[in-house]
């Protein structure tokens, strides 16, 4: 009796865990995940894939969104020939923020 009274009272907990999870408000996720800004910027991903590549002349091969001090930014890898460039595009207006030669892949 003592091991179903102590299985019930760990389900209850565990429930109980998981509905409070769920009432989670989205504000309180973004904090954790600065992934879901992206719905509040102005430019999409594609967006600032396509003026990455018009800007070098190349094909993207990466993309991603980062939260920053100064804003949302797009960092998107372009190949063009047998020289890849990291371009960083403002998320806000989709501006082009640098354009760099990258010489050695690490992932920025």
């Amino acid at each position: 009796m003592k091991k179903l009274l102590l299985r019930s009272s760990a389900a209850f907990g565990l429930l109980s865990a998981l509905a409070i999870s769920s009432l989670t408000p989205f504000s309180a996720l973004a904090a954790e995940n600065d992934a879901l800004a992206v719905t509040s910027e102005h430019t999409q991903l594609v967006q600032a894939v396509r003026a990455a590549e018009q800007k070098v002349g190349g094909i993207a091969s990466k993309a991603e969104y980062r939260r920053e001090k100064e804003g949302g930014q797009y960092r998107v890898e372009i190949v063009r020939g047998s020289e890849v460039f990291d371009v960083v595009v403002d998320a806000g207006n989709g501006s082009i923020l640098t354009v760099k030669k990258d010489t050695i892949d690490h992932d920025d």
